[in-house]
């Protein structure tokens, strides 16, 4: 068992991303492994801005 981060483009996708995020992080804790996803980690209440672009910009 790993822990793997995903990493995609998010800004100008459609949705951010969010479908391949959601797609993949199931894929891979299915194979038992652990996988923090940026698309769910949106602590601000806004689907546009997520916790890892937010801390990427300070």
């Amino acid at each position: 068992m790993k822990r793997i981060y995903l990493s995609r483009p998010m800004t100008g996708q459609l949705d951010l991303n969010f479908p391949a995020f959601a797609a993949m992080t199931a894929n891979l804790r299915a194979g038992g492994h652990t996988v923090p996803s940026p698309a769910e980690l949106n602590t601000y209440g806004n689907p546009r801005t997520t916790k890892y672009a937010v801390t990427s910009r300070h």
